[in-house]
């Protein structure tokens, strides 16, 4: 098994439920003729944040009654954690067969509220969840006992497995907490607690020596932005659980106290949506159909170099970053996150059927290439901190749900909305947003990742 010598290329396989593993071989021998070598597995598991009415009466009946008339009742908040939502059995078999294929495994385990499982859009957003990992009784069943336990138990049973024609063993990566960035900042030392634990077990199980299996942490692209996420959500998700007000101060000690445990990982990984004209002089007129322009790559490349050494900054030089999700989803590139698969297709207005844009897909190319480029050009950012039989650089995750999905692994159809006179609501095919000259580029870089 060659080596790579810049930052490999992975494919996320997100799993929102029982059976979206179901195809998972064809998919993986795709992904195979495509070139990766790291597959990126994204379990959901749902959470339900339940709110109850705890009154003395209930406890105690004698004198209940006058306890309540005297301090009242008081509301309790917690989070209920559904672990079956992906059942770990169809990560298990999902994950085994990447490894019996000659993948290297990063798993990203995804929390979301049941409401956004329930729609088709993120209807809560799980950097709200406020609870403490290391701590049961904030997240009922447990994070550490329900999520990460058993996917360190799918680990070390994929990590005994020998695949046939490679000189190396298997590798892993698997990220501890993903976007719950309001629970980083505040309970910070509770991640820390489960951290401290994950090395123990993966001590016990071998895999540090050699390096095999590395731990991190994903966090939303602004969470280190004085306007942050996870600074504006704080007060009013704290307010709803009945703590006081975090100020400025308090704002910037959790921060402090959460950069002492990231930057102990063997990765921080981001969700990488920059705001990419900020970065691009003259941004207003920027032609992004110049898809082949060294010129117009170089301007997004060093948009995404930027906007990386802010991060850099922030987490100081021993701590390897990590792209763990990232794509353009819609047409404005200062918000590469949104959900808009609409903009990436027109219908003709004779025919009435649906037809991609051209010029959309080359300014999806154009981004794609400027990021290729900024992590080759870049090496140092993502150079890991120690010796690794991995042979070093772990991989950068494509996010590819609906639209993002420019390979074509995935085939169901896209719901997308035109506000027009009235908003109306299509099913299109999944086909509309492959991109055959993307295909054929990254089969290329990935050629060129790894050493002949």
């Amino acid at each position: 098994m060659a080596i790579a010598v810049k930052p490999p290329a992975s494919y996320s396989m997100p799993s929102f439920g029982s059976g979206d593993y179901g195809n998972i071989d064809s998919q993986l021998d795709a992904l195979s003729q495509m070139g990766f070598r790291w597959v990126t597995f994204t379990p959901t598991y749902a959470v339900t944040e339940k709110v109850t009415t705890v009154t003395f009466s209930t406890g105690i009946p004698l004198i209940g009654k006058w306890l309540d008339r005297l301090l009242g009742s008081r509301t309790v908040r917690f989070l209920f954690l559904n672990e079956n939502q992906s059942p770990i059995s169809e990560l298990k078999n999902a994950v085994m067969a990447a490894v019996t294929k000659g993948f290297s495994v990063k798993i990203e385990p995804h929390l979301d509220y049941i409401e956004t499982l329930n729609s088709t859009s993120e209807a809560r957003w799980r950097m709200e969840m406020y609870f403490d990992p290391s701590d049961r009784r904030t997240l009922m069943n447990g994070y550490y006992e329900r999520v990460l336990v058993p996917i360190m138990d799918v680990i070390r049973d994929a990590a005994a497995l020998t695949p046939p024609n490679l000189d190396m063993p298997p590798c892993f990566a698997l990220t501890l907490g993903s976007e719950v960035d309001v629970s980083l900042f505040a309970f910070a030392s509770g991640w820390e607690q489960v951290k401290s634990w994950m090395k123990q077990r993966r001590s016990d199980l071998g895999l540090d020596l050699p390096h095999r299996l590395s731990f991190g942490h994903k966090l939303n692209y602004d969470v280190f932005m004085p306007g942050g996420a996870a600074r504006r959500k704080m007060k009013p998700v704290r307010e709803r659980w009945g703590e006081s007000e975090a100020t400025p101060g308090d704002l910037d000690r959790m921060e402090l106290t959460a950069l002492a445990y990231l930057r102990d990982l063997d990765y921080v990984s981001f969700s990488f949506y920059p705001p990419v004209s900020r970065f691009i002089p003259n941004a207003n007129q920027f032609d992004w159909t110049k898809e082949d322009d060294p010129q117009a790559i170089d301007a997004v490349a060093n948009a995404f170099k930027a906007f990386a050494q802010t991060l850099r900054t922030k987490l100081g030089n021993n701590v390897p970053l990590d792209i763990g999700e990232f794509g353009l989803g819609g047409a404005d590139v200062d918000a590469p996150f949104e959900d808009n698969p609409q903009d990436f297709i027109e219908r003709d207005p004779q025919s009435g059927e649906w037809r991609k844009k051209a010029d959309m897909e080359k300014k999806r190319r154009l981004f794609i290439k400027g990021m290729a480029r900024f992590m080759a050009r870049n090496k140092g950012m993502f150079q890991p901190g120690k010796d690794s039989t991995c042979g070093g650089f772990l991989p950068a995750t494509f996010w590819t749900v609906k639209q993002y999905d420019f390979l074509g692994i995935w085939d169901y159809p896209v719901i997308v909305t035109l506000n027009e006179e009235e908003p109306q609501t299509f099913e299109v095919p999944h086909s509309l947003f492959v991109d055959e000259e993307l295909i054929e580029y990254i089969q290329a870089c990935n050629q060129r990742t790894y050493e002949q």
